[in-house]
């Protein structure tokens, strides 16, 4: 029977009541050396607090970009998404959001267990390593960040490496069909394809960044995913401490989501076509992919 551990990266005081090690400037890349026993890393768990300026607050959103980006390497990258991106890819990867809190002037914003699936056999001709880069916040101070690591004794059966890197784009100057990315990395299965867009369909709009996506798949079809189809991926969540903070946070993120019938890219050459909703809009593609190995 496989054996699971838990163990902290992060340089802390132990015993403490800190809350991680200071987060006041970027962390550089960083060795995660397995122990004896350790044969896969299932994932690793990020958190982190900032200190709120006496008079206003910072939306969760803003706050999450503390952390851009976290980056995880075993051999080549294989995990680099900014802090809001891991709070998404969390949340759909594994059905709960994150905990976190929002606070009043002079007081904490806090996020715990981001949970980031790499799912990464050890292997000792490949060197995993992390690095986090902190990009300041305005009106937050006193940066704290936790990150820890998931280990297994035995590696899960069919359980190899996730690949989840973002592609940034800017979408045309005007409206219409256009090629955003001509051929998804071809590394293996992809499990999901989750779209950051600037603007979603509002009370008074029906336009997004990304109105609708075209995949060519295997077979010659082409699959088309509308706005309103991504963004019903998400569930209902409920934040603890602020109403109506999750809908601002996933909100502008819809996933297509291949996971029952993941779509083999070594194969077929995936291209992505984007119907332009709102022109000149920043849009943030994050294939999730499972590797052969």
């Amino acid at each position: 029977m496989s054996t699971t551990r838990h163990r902290t990266l992060t340089i802390e005081t132990v015993p403490g009541t800190n809350l991680g090690e200071t987060f006041t400037g970027s962390l550089a890349e960083r060795q995660i050396i397995p122990k004896t026993g350790d044969s896969y890393l299932d994932s690793l768990i990020i958190s982190f607090k900032g200190d709120l300026a006496a008079t206003t607050t910072v939306a969760l959103e803003t706050f999450l970009d503390l952390v851009n980006p976290l980056a995880f390497t075993r051999g080549n990258m294989q995990i680099q998404l900014r802090g809001r991106d891991l709070f998404a890819l969390s949340s759909f990867f594994y059905g709960v959001t994150p905990d976190f809190l929002v606070g009043a002037a002079g007081q904490d914003d806090k996020v715990h267990g981001i949970r980031i699936p790499v799912w990464a056999p050890v292997d000792p001709t490949k060197v995993l390593s992390y690095s986090i880069t902190r990009v300041a916040v305005t009106n937050i101070s006193g940066e704290v960040l936790h990150l820890a690591s998931r280990w297994f004794s035995e590696a899960p059966a069919g359980r190899t490496p996730i690949y989840a890197v973002q592609i940034t784009d800017t979408l045309p100057a005007t409206t219409g069909i256009s090629t955003r990315i001509q051929r998804l990395p071809k590394l293996g299965n992809l499990l999901a394809l989750i779209v950051f867009n600037t603007t979603v369909p509002t009370v008074t709009a029906d336009t997004a960044s990304v109105q609708r996506l075209f995949m060519d798949a295997p077979g010659g079809e082409r699959s088309e995913h509308h706005i309103a189809d991504m963004l019903g991926t998400w569930k209902e969540f409920h934040d603890r401490g602020t109403a109506d903070v999750i809908p601002g946070v996933l909100g502008p993120y819809g996933v297509i989501d291949f996971r029952d019938s993941p779509l083999d890219l070594i194969a077929n050459d995936v291209k992505v076509d984007v119907e332009t909703g709102v022109a000149s809009d920043a849009v943030r593609y994050i294939p999730v992919i499972q590797l052969p190995s």
